[in-house]
């Protein structure tokens, strides 16, 4: 199970950065703000959606392989 997550994460984090690189791009951009700042602050959104939905289905992944007592779902 965890490793299933884990390779859902590789594949859905990437896209949900690029969807929070575009999304910050498009609103930063309305902005008077010079295009290397807008840029820098997209990628900063970006790394930090990625690496935190990559960090949830991980964690997500460990919680759900874990041996459940009984009535807890185990």
């Amino acid at each position: 199970m965890l490793t299933l997550l884990i390779a859902i994460g590789l594949v859905f984090a990437p896209l949900g950065a690029l969807a929070a690189f575009l999304i910050t791009h498009e609103e930063w951009s309305h902005h008077s703000l010079p295009r290397r700042t807008v840029l820098g602050r997209s990628v900063a959104a970006a790394l930090v959606a990625g690496a935190f939905l990559l960090a949830m289905s991980a964690i997500v992944g460990v919680i759900l392989s874990a041996d459940l007592p009984p009535g807890l779902g185990g």
